[in-house]
């Protein structure tokens, strides 16, 4: 399990509990249908748009009960991989596994090779959802720009965040489209665009010292931390991201998991950000 936006499992209902495992469990599964090794690839964040998807629907997605064999539970109630909810999430994982790829070929391409014979799987992922109506071209250009980004040597913090935000928004925006709930593209868009920066400055966090050790980029300190702006105004950042999670998730329209959502947005992720800064004052 990774990624960010899981909930605080101790702050929800069993029942949310059962129901945010059955769409994490369900991502699982769907993603095995494409190959085994990408039920790795299984994240919360995967799951956060499974329940994104699942939500904007007047009916919730069946059910049925299986055998975890990473878990070793028996009779676990998972979303069924037919579900749009749950294959939608693995193709939009499998998309960013594409673009991962990429960026692993440029940056260390002697392990690229040992995941080069799944290449096809993901561009096969990529052409369904260009048939699905996904803006496709939209993300190779993200891609060029983060590549020419990641060459300047002066950058500034939205700059550098916004491929990455772009990118988590149109996802998310187009979860509205699939179910017809044209109403709450606008604010998926401004929700996906926050998550997407907040991710991307939780993930430099992540990797500071591993790329300072091997002179790798950092957006975080390509951005000039440290020398143009510091801890405060990073924590700022944070909050007033943090806001227009919880100003946007107010106004979407939803017909379940209410509650799931809000976990996330207002306990789990802010409890996350807090964690991330004491980790940068440590080793900064």
């Amino acid at each position: 399990m990774f990624g960010y936006t899981a909930p605080k499992k101790l702050d929800l209902t069993l029942k949310d509990n059962y129901l945010y495992k059955a769409h994490y469990c369900g991502v699982c599964g769907a993603l095995r249908n494409h190959h085994l090794f990408f039920r790795l690839a299984t994240s919360y964040e995967a799951t956060l748009l499974s329940l994104l998807l699942a939500a904007q629907n007047p009916n919730p997605p069946q059910q049925t009960r299986l055998f975890c064999p990473f878990s070793g539970e028996f009779g676990r109630g998972v979303v069924i991989d037919s579900e749009e909810c749950v294959s939608f999430a693995a193709e939009a994982t499998l998309l960013m596994g594409y673009y991962k790829l990429n960026d692993q070929k440029r940056d260390q391409p002697k392990t690229a090779i040992f995941i080069k014979p799944l290449e096809k799987t993901l561009q096969a992922s990529k052409d369904r959802l260009y048939s699905f109506g996904l803006d496709i071209y939209e993300f190779d250009r993200l891609e060029k720009l983060q590549i020419k980004l990641e060459q300047k040597d002066k950058l500034n913090l939205d700059d550098i965040l916004m491929p990455t935000s772009r990118a988590l928004g149109l996802v998310l925006s187009f979860t509205a489209e699939l179910t017809k709930t044209y109403r709450n593209k606008e604010n998926l868009y401004a929700l996906g665009e926050a998550l997407g920066k907040l991710i991307y400055i939780f993930d430099s966090i992540d990797d500071w010292e591993n790329d300072k050790k091997r002179n790798g980029f950092n957006g975080l300190k390509a951005s000039g931390f440290g020398d143009a702006y510091g801890l405060l105004e990073l924590e700022y950042v944070l909050k007033r991201l943090l806001h227009v999670l919880a100003d946007n998730l107010a106004e979407i329209y939803l017909q379940h998991y209410e509650s799931i959502f809000h976990n996330i947005i207002h306990i789990a992720l802010p409890q996350k950000a807090k964690q991330k800064i004491s980790i940068l004052k440590d080793i900064t």
